[in-house]
């Protein structure tokens, strides 16, 4: 009996809440809000809108409504993300500007369709999310004029026309991709915050910082920017005069440095004709000192033989660098035939020894596309190997593939 008794109590004071909540509800809701959601409401296909939103939207801040938020008794967002709505937002979708207390609208991933809702008037609105849904039409120039604009998400609709110059220094989530908007993208600091992704796949939308350039300013834009410079140089003629004057400086100087350039260039052609860059009076002392001389690889081949004293007398230019060292043509008498020199680097570990045996084993080698090795030197400073020259053979990528 106790049990009974307390469970009346309960029922009756849950029974009284609710009297009083729509009491109160009923007496301080605001109607043109109420109004503006049942609109929005029945221009969607949605069961679960249907259902639920009924009675009063807002009490205190407290709410019965899916997708509702609310405080002080207004509306102060809508989220209705991912719920399978369809259908259009009604011409007089104006209604919407009821809800002065609006700080968020989210419709993202439903199927939507029509036009962008007339938001003009929304000063407090600070996120828009209408992305992945079937809107198409122009993006309405009032959101321009939203001064709290945190978020704008438009992306995968088919809204099309020129993009508006957004300069809300408060947008810091932006993106208009996936559609079909056309024309430059606006040049200002709150757009050039956002990278390429806020505005690709926009098959006629151009410039910075999309890699797609723009053919050119509108007419009458380029006409008015013309006819500026025009003035400008007809109020102040001194300025044709500076820049005339700088002009003329820059190519002096330009074709300075080109004629020092050139000669530079014809001095060091001139240095490595006429002396290799390893024959200097160093390596020859020091080869006389320590008696090392060229080693042949094969004494009975009929080459005339020369010692390393003449080598290093022989003038000669660099024909290549490579990774293993240089290559020079040398002459070592005058009218007489060439050898090529490579003088080897980053092989100062290796042993005399190993040097002598590989290169003699290379040297020993013999095919027709192969250049014979006619001698080598070893020091600790120093490895070179002479061979035939060859002129006018090309590269190896050239002999190989022709």
């Amino acid at each position: 009996m106790q049990n009974h008794l307390i469970f009346l109590s309960i029922l009756l004071i849950s029974f009284q809440s609710s009297i009083s909540f729509a009491i109160d509800a009923g007496n301080h809701y605001i109607p043109d809000e109420r109004d503006a959601l049942i609109q929005l409401r029945d221009s969607l296909n949605s069961k679960i809108l249907h259902a639920n939103w009924t009675g009063p939207p807002c009490y205190k801040n407290q709410t019965r409504w899916i997708g509702i938020d609310c405080y002080d008794w207004h509306v102060t967002s809508i989220i209705l993300d991912n719920l399978n709505l369809s259908g259009s937002l009604p011409s007089n979708i104006s209604a919407l500007r009821s809800l002065s207390f609006l700080t968020r609208l989210s419709l993202a991933g439903n199927s939507i369709s029509g036009r962008l809702p007339d938001l003009k008037g929304l000063y407090r609105l600070e996120s828009i999310s209408l992305s992945s849904n079937r809107f198409f039409g122009p993006i309405p120039y009032e959101y321009v004029g939203f001064p709290k604009l945190f978020r704008l998400d438009l992306q995968e609709n088919s809204l099309s026309g020129s993009l508006p110059p957004f300069d809300q220094q408060s947008l810091r989530v932006f993106n208009v991709s996936r559609n079909r908007l056309s024309g430059s993208i606006p040049v200002n600091s709150v757009l050039g915050r956002f990278s390429a992704n806020s505005f690709r796949d926009n098959a006629g939308l151009c410039g910075p910082p999309l890699v797609e350039a723009c053919s050119g300013y509108p007419p009458s834009i380029e006409g008015e920017r013309k006819r500026e410079r025009r003035n400008v140089i007809v109020r102040h003629p001194w300025i044709v005069a500076l820049i005339a004057v700088l002009t003329s400086s820059f190519m002096v100087v330009m074709i300075c440095c080109y004629c020092r350039n050139i000669r530079k260039k014809k001095a060091r052609q001139e240095k490595a004709r006429r002396k290799m860059q390893w024959s200097n009076d160093n390596n020859r002392e020091e080869s006389k000192k320590k008696g090392e001389e060229l080693e042949f690889v094969d004494e009975n081949r009929g080459v005339k033989k020369f010692n390393m004293d003449d080598l290093l007398k022989a003038p000669g230019e660099v024909i290549g660098k490579g990774e293993m060292g240089s290559t020079y043509k040398a002459l070592i008498e005058a009218g007489g035939p060439a050898v090529a020199v490579k003088r080897l680097k980053y092989v100062e570990s290796l042993k005399r020894r190993d040097f002598v045996q590989q290169t003699r084993l290379i040297g020993n080698l013999r095919h027709e596309n192969l250049v014979e090795i006619i001698c080598f030197y070893y020091s600790k400073k120093d490895k070179l190997i002479v061979y035939d020259f060859v002129p006018n053979i090309g590269n190896l990528f050239q002999l190989l593939h022709g």
